[in-house]
C-alpha cells in the first residue's frame, strides 16, 4: 500500500475572486464583464454585433454578519479541555479549502500571499483581573456576539496573519505540484484549510479562543454599523494597541485551560532508571491467628502480587509443632471409624477437591511440601487465599446470577443432546427393521426423502441428491403419475427372486398404450420398444451401490449425530474435560461444563488495597522506571482460594457441579498490543468479533461493515470522533475476547495441577516462561509525571541492532506487554515474556501515540527542531507575529510553517539492562 503524507499549500483561491479587481477602495471588489452579442432581425434578415460592458460587484467581508458553524470541521483543543499542553497552539479547520481567503481583499509579499478575512486569537479568560476581555451585549439578535478588549490584552499583528493560515491534505507520497493542484481542484472534500493561533500559552491558565473578522469593514458590519465609507482593505487594527478598549465581534469561540508545562519529550527525559528498594512485601502480626494457635511475637512478611526482581521468598518461620497442630485440626474434618464415618466442622482445606482429598482422613501432612500443604499450612499463602474467599462472599449474589444465566444456555444444549440420543435409539430400531426389506423395496420406501439423501459424486463430479439424479435419468417422471400407477397396479406383477430381471414389453404395457411425455428408449443391441434392463445397462445407467448409499444416508448414527454435532460444536469446543476422552465416548454425551468468570481479578485486590498489588509504593520516587517480577505463588494462592470458595457456593446453591471447576483463571488484565496478525484474524471469527461487526453496522451503517474498515479506524493517525468511537469499541471487544482464551489465562486448570507440584508452578501450557525454572514474568514499573499528562503513552521493547541501537526496521521484532495494569494516576506496570537475563539485548521504548493532528513547538529546540526559545525577543504569552528563528526566511512561507509546527511522533529509548 502506498504511503500517505501531509501536503501543505500557502493558500487557495477559487471562483470569481481570482479574476476580480482588488485594487479599488470600494465596499466590494469589481469584475468588468465584456459580453459580445450578435443581433439578428428575423423580418429583414439583417444582423449586427453588439458589445455590452458591465461592472459587477462580488460579495466581500463587509457582507458577512454570521457564520454557519457546519463549515468548521475541527477546533483544537476540544471545548473545555483542562490540561492543554502550553507548548502547543490552538487551531481551527474549515471543510472548504478556500474558505479562509474567500473574501480576502489585501495581498502581501508582492501578491504571493493573501491576508485572510478571518483571524483566530486567544485571550485569557476568567473573572479575575488577568482576564483580557469582558462580555458585551449585542444590539440585535441577528448580529454575532461581541467582547470588549481590556487594556492588559495581548493581541496579534494582523498584518502578519497570512503566515498562520494554510491548506492541508493527505495524499499519496510523491505527488508533483501540478498533481497536487489537480487533487485539490478535483477532490475538495479531501482538503481543509487551517488557521493557527501562534501565541505561546502560559501554563495553568484559562483561555478563550475567538474567530474574528480581520478587516475593519467586516467588523463594522458585524457590529451593525455603517460601512459605506470604509476602505475594504483596511484591517481591524494595524497596531495591536489600536484595539485596546474597542468592541470586537466574533463568529465562533471555545474555552480551554492549559496544564502544567512540559511536553512528551521533556517529561520522558525526566524519567530515571532506578533499582527500587523495599518493594513487594509487608509485615503482618500473626501472634494470634486463631485455630487455637498462640505464638507470641510471630511476625510474617507477606509478599504482594509484584515483587522486586531479586526478591527472596524465604522460609516459613512458623514452628513445626504449630504446623502439626494446624494439620491435625484440618484432618479432623472426616474420620473413618470401622464402618462409621464421622464428619466434623473444621476450617476449610483450600483445594481439597482439586487434589482429591475431600474424603481423606489425612488431607494435609506436615512432612509433605506440595501445593496443598503450602496454601493451607503456610499462613502467608493461606492469608492470600482468604482474600479470594472474601471476594466470593461479598459478590455471591451477582456471581450466582451469572452462573445460572450461563447454565441456562448449556441446559438447552444438553436437552437437545439428550433428545438426539433418544431419537437415535428410536430411529435405530426402525432402521434395523427396514434393512430387512428387499433392496428395491427399501429404495422405493426412501423416495419421499429423495431431496435429502446425498449421493457423492465420483471424481470431479459434484455431490448431488437422489432427486436431481433421477430427474436426469432416461426414465420419465411420468411413470409415477397417478393414472399410470393405477393402470400398472391392474397388471399382473412379475417377480422372480430378489433381483430386477429383464422384462418383455408385453409384461409391462401394451404397445397401443401411450402415456404423454414417455420417452421411447432402445438400448444398443436390444430390440425393445419401450424399456429393458440388462446387466450392462444397469452398470452404465445406475449409480453403483445406490441402495447401499441410501441406507448409509438414512442411518440414524450418521444423519442424527452429524446434525446435532454441527449445532452444538461451539459449546463442545468450550467443554471442560477433567480427563482425556476415550474412543468409546458417546458423541451425543451431555456437555461437561462449569461457569467461567473472565474478569481480571487484580482490579478487586487493588480496590481492597494497592498494597496487595505492590507493597511499598511510598518508596518509589517520582519519574522512576524500574524492573519488577510477577509473584506466581501469590497469584496461584489467591486464585485457589477464589475457586475453592466458588465451588462451595455452587454446591450450597444446588448448582450441578463436581466441585473441581476452574471458575476464575484470569488475574492480570490483557492488552490489545499483544495481538499478532494471526490472532487478529482469529478474532474476526469469534462471537465477540461478529457481535462487534453487527453493533457497528447498526450504529454506523455501511461505513464500518467490514473488519478491514474497523481495523483501519483503529490505526488511523488522525481520527475523527467516529473513528475514535469505533477504535474504542474494537479495543474493548478484543481485550474481552483475549480474557476468554485459554492461552491468555494466568493459571492452568486447577484440576490438572499435579498433587506433587509446588505453588507457583502452574502456568498455562505454552505461556511465556512456562518451561523455565523461574516462571515469574518480567514487569516494567513506571511512576512518572508523563502518565498524569499523557495517558496514552505506548511502552514496548525492541531488540538491539548490530550497532547497538534500537532496531525499528522490523515491527514483528517488537515485544508488547502480555498484561498491564495501573495504580493511581501516575503508576503503570507492564508484564513481558522476557527473563532478566535477556535484558541486555533490548531497549525499552516510550512512544507518544498521536491520535489526532497537533501543532506547536518544543520549548527548547535542537539541531533538527525549532523551539519557542529560538525566536529572539519572544516572551511567554506573546504572539510570534513576524519573528523569524535565526533569520530563517523559510518562515515567510505559510506552507513551511504548517509543516514545521506539526507535532511529530516522539520516541525515547532506554537500555533495559540499566534497570537491573
Amino acid at each position: 500500500m502506498a504511503k500517505k503524507i501531509n501536503y501543505f499549500r500557502s493558500h487557495v483561491r477559487q471562483g470569481m475572486t481570482t479574476i476580480a479587481d482588488h485594487d479599488n477602495t470600494g465596499k466590494r471588489s469589481k469584475i468588468n464583464i465584456n459580453l459580445k452579442v450578435k443581433e439578428t432581425n428575423l423580418k429583414d434578415n439583417t444582423s449586427a454585433n453588439l458589445q455590452i460592458d458591465k461592472e459587477v460587484s462580488i460579495l466581500g467581508p463587509g457582507d458577512v454578519t454570521g457564520l454557519n458553524t457546519k463549515i468548521i470541521s475541527k477546533a483544537f483543543p476540544n471545548k473545555n479541555t483542562s490540561n492543554f499542553e502550553p507548548s502547543q497552539v490552538p487551531f481551527i479547520e474549515f471543510s472548504e479549502p478556500d474558505f479562509v481567503w474567500r473574501y480576502s481583499c489585501k495581498t502581501v509579499n508582492e501578491g504571493q500571499n493573501w491576508i485572510p478575512w478571518l483571524s483566530l486569537i486567544v485571550l485569557q479568560s476568567g473573572n479575575n483581573e488577568d482576564a483580557e476581555f469582558t462580555e458585551e451585549r449585542s444590539t440585535s439578535k441577528d448580529l454575532p456576539p461581541r467582547i470588549r478588549i481590556k487594556s492588559n490584552a495581548v493581541l496579534p499583528d494582523l498584518n502578519q496573519s497570512w503566515r498562520w493560515s494554510h491548506v492541508n491534505t493527505i495524499q499519496t507520497e510523491g505527488l508533483s505540484p501540478k498533481e497536487l493542484e489537480n487533487k485539490i481542484k478535483n477532490a475538495p472534500d479531501q482538503v481543509i484549510c487551517r488557521q493557527i493561533c501562534a501565541r505561546r500559552l502560559k501554563p495553568n491558565t484559562a483561555y478563550r479562543a475567538f474567530l474574528i473578522p480581520t478587516y475593519k469593514i467586516g467588523a463594522e458590519t458585524a457590529l451593525g454599523n455603517s460601512n459605506e465609507d470604509i476602505d475594504r482593505r483596511a484591517l481591524l487594527w494595524d497596531e495591536p494597541s489600536e484595539a485596546i478598549g474597542s468592541v470586537m465581534p466574533y463568529f465562533y469561540d471555545w474555552k480551554f485551560r492549559t496544564g502544567d508545562e512540559g511536553n512528551f519529550d521533556t517529561l520522558v527525559k525526566k524519567i530515571v532508571p532506578r533499582e527500587i528498594q523495599n518493594l513487594g512485601s509487608k509485615t503482618i502480626d500473626f501472634s494470634n491467628p486463631g485455630y487455637g494457635i498462640d505464638e507470641p511475637d510471630f511476625i510474617l512478611s507477606i509478599e504482594s502480587a509484584l515483587t522486586g526482581i531479586n526478591g527472596q521468598e524465604g522460609n516459613d518461620p512458623m514452628p513445626v509443632e504449630k504446623k502439626q497442630q494446624l494439620a491435625e485440626l484440618f484432618n479432623r474434618g472426616i474420620e473413618h471409624n470401622n464402618e462409621e464415618t464421622i464428619l466434623r466442622v473444621t476450617p476449610p482445606v483450600y483445594g481439597e477437591w482439586y487434589a482429591g482429598k475431600q474424603n481423606s482422613s489425612e488431607k494435609v501432612n506436615v512432612d509433605r511440601n506440595e501445593w496443598l500443604e503450602e496454601v493451607n499450612l503456610d499462613f502467608r499463602y493461606r492469608t492470600i487465599a482468604g482474600l479470594g474467599v472474601e471476594f466470593v462472599k461479598k459478590n455471591q449474589e451477582g456471581l450466582m446470577k451469572s452462573a445460572w444465566q450461563q447454565y441456562n444456555k448449556v441446559k438447552k444444549v444438553n436437552r437437545e443432546l439428550n433428545l438426539g440420543r433418544f431419537g437415535r435409539e428410536l430411529s435405530g430400531c426402525m432402521n434395523k427393521r427396514l434393512k430387512e426389506l428387499q433392496p428395491h423395496n427399501y429404495f422405493k420406501l426412501s423416495l419421499p426423502l429423495q431431496n435429502k439423501v446425498l449421493i457423492e459424486g465420483e471424481g470431479n463430479e459434484p455431490n448431488t441428491t437422489i432427486a436431481p439424479y433421477l430427474k436426469a435419468s432416461h426414465i420419465t417422471d411420468h411413470l409415477t403419475h397417478k393414472k399410470v400407477r393405477k393402470y400398472l397396479n391392474k397388471r399382473k406383477g412379475i417377480r422372480t427372486g430378489d433381483a430386477l430381471v429383464q422384462v418383455k414389453d408385453s409384461h409391462l404395457v401394451s404397445k397401443s398404450f401411450r402415456v404423454e411425455g414417455v420417452k421411447r428408449y432402445t438400448h444398443q443391441g436390444t430390440p425393445s420398444n419401450f424399456y429393458q434392463k440388462s446387466e450392462d445397462f444397469l452398470e452404465t445407467e445406475w449409480v453403483d451401490n445406490i441402495v447401499e448409499k441410501t441406507k448409509g444416508a438414512m442411518d440414524p448414527n450418521k444423519h442424527i449425530v452429524d446434525r446435532i454435532k454441527q449445532r452444538t460444536k461451539s459449546f463442545r469446543g468450550r467443554e471442560k474435560l477433567l480427563n482425556q476422552l476415550s474412543d468409546k465416548e458417546d458423541e451425543l454425551r451431555p456437555v461437561k461444563w462449569y461457569p467461567e468468570f473472565h474478569q481480571p481479578m487484580y482490579h478487586y485486590l487493588k480496590g481492597l488495597s494497592e498494597e496487595y498489588i505492590l507493597s511499598g509504593l511510598e518508596n518509589i520516587p517520582m519519574n522512576t522506571v524500574g524492573l519488577l517480577q510477577s509473584n506466581r505463588k501469590f497469584v496461584e494462592a489467591f486464585m485457589l482460594g477464589l475457586n475453592h470458595e466458588m465451588a462451595s457456593e455452587l454446591r450450597w446453591r444446588e448448582f450441578p457441579t463436581d466441585m473441581r471447576g476452574s471458575y476464575f483463571r484470569s488475574f492480570w488484565d490483557t492488552t490489545i498490543y499483544s495481538l499478532d496478525p494471526e490472532e487478529k484474524q482469529n478474532f474476526r471469527n469469534t462471537n465477540y468479533g461478529q457481535q462487534l461487526l453487527q453493533q457497528l453496522t447498526i450504529q454506523f451503517g455501511n461505513a464500518y461493515n467490514t473488519f478491514e474498515e474497523i481495523e483501519a479506524a483503529y490505526v488511523e493517525p488522525n481520527p475523527d470522533s467516529t473513528q475514535k468511537q469505533v477504535a474504542t469499541l474494537y479495543e474493548e471487544a478484543v481485550e474481552k475476547w483475549l480474557l476468554t482464551r485459554d492461552e491468555d489465562k494466568d493459571i492452568a486448570q486447577i484440576s490438572e495441577w499435579s498433587t506433587a507440584s509446588n505453588l507457583g508452578n502452574h502456568p498455562v501450557d505454552g505461556k511465556p516462561n512456562a518451561n523455565q525454572e523461574n516462571q515469574n514474568q518480567t514487569v516494567i514499573l513506571l511512576r512518572a509525571e508523563l502518565l498524569q499528562k499523557f495517558n496514552n503513552v505506548l511502552i514496548y521493547l525492541v531488540p538491539k541492532n548490530a550497532n547497538g541501537k534500537p532496531d525499528f526496521t522490523n515491527s514483528e521484532n517488537r515485544k508488547f506487554p502480555i498484561f498491564e495494569g495501573e495504580i493511581g494516576a501516575d503508576i503503570v506496570f507492564l508484564g513481558f515474556d522476557l527473563v532478566s537475563a535477556d535484558a541486555e539485548d533490548y531497549f525499552l521504548i516510550f512512544e507518544e501515540r498521536i491520535t489526532e493532528l497537533q501543532y506547536g513547538l518544543d520549548v527548547t529546540g535542537d539541531a533538527e527542531n525549532i523551539g519557542w526559545e529560538d525566536f529572539a525577543g519572544h516572551e511567554e504569552g506573546e504572539y510570534l507575529d513576524g519573528k523569524l528563528p535565526g533569520g530563517d526566511s523559510n518562515w515567510n512561507n505559510p506552507a513551511f510553517i504548517g509543516n514545521v509546527m506539526t507535532r511529530k511522533q516522539t520516541r525515547v529509548a532506554v537500555k533495559l539492562s540499566t534497570l537491573i
